[in-house]
């Protein structure tokens, strides 16, 4: 195989396997530790929240983004 289209392709996998990697992260940290009281799907709810989050909250978006970089 054409060592340009190879690269193209490892490229392509590495960013659709991140991605994927952020996201099973993301999701699973939503149902470990779940948000309560709060509609995540408002925006406006969520800048309310947010100063009341604890670390427990960063943990599963910091692994996702870091784990899903490698």
């Amino acid at each position: 195989m054409n060592p340009i289209v190879k690269n193209i392709l490892a490229v392509l996998a590495g960013v659709v396997i991140g991605n994927v990697v952020n996201m099973g992260f993301i999701e699973l940290g939503n149902f470990v530790v779940p948000i309560e009281g709060v509609d995540v799907s408002d925006m406006e709810a969520l800048k309310k929240a947010m100063p009341n989050f604890g670390i427990e909250n960063f943990i599963f978006p910091f692994l996702a983004h870091a784990l899903g970089t490698l």
